[in-house]
């Protein structure tokens, strides 16, 4: 039986406000590495054939700490479902199954 094909989101774009922190939330360290390096693991672990990481405007540092991961800005910040929607141009003509893991959620794969 042939593998299904799947793609990976990694929701990124939150501005992590009650952080209270100029640091992007899912560059928080936790463990020694940061938040989204968790998500980054299990979706690596899981070699999708597209991955995809979602990111708020002006979040160049995320994008450097994906690397090479290609990201998609998510421009009005407007929840989950508007960062899926972020990412729909990237899944144009992909056919497969679609996983989407939070940057910030560590440990809830």
């Amino acid at each position: 039986m042939a593998r299904q094909k799947t793609a990976i989101l990694i929701l990124a774009a939150g501005k992590g406000t009650r952080m209270q922190s100029a640091l992007p939330k899912v560059l928080h360290p936790l463990g020694g590495q940061p938040l989204i390096g968790y998500a980054l693991a299990a979706a690596k672990a899981l070699k999708p054939d597209l991955g995809v990481v979602v990111i708020g405007p002006g979040m160049a540092a995320v994008a450097d700490a994906v690397a090479p991961w290609p990201t998609v800005v998510q421009k009005t910040q407007a929840g989950t479902g508007d960062a899926v929607r972020a990412a729909k141009k990237r899944l144009s003509g992909f056919t497969g199954d679609v996983l989407i893991l939070f940057g910030d959620t560590p440990f809830l794969t």
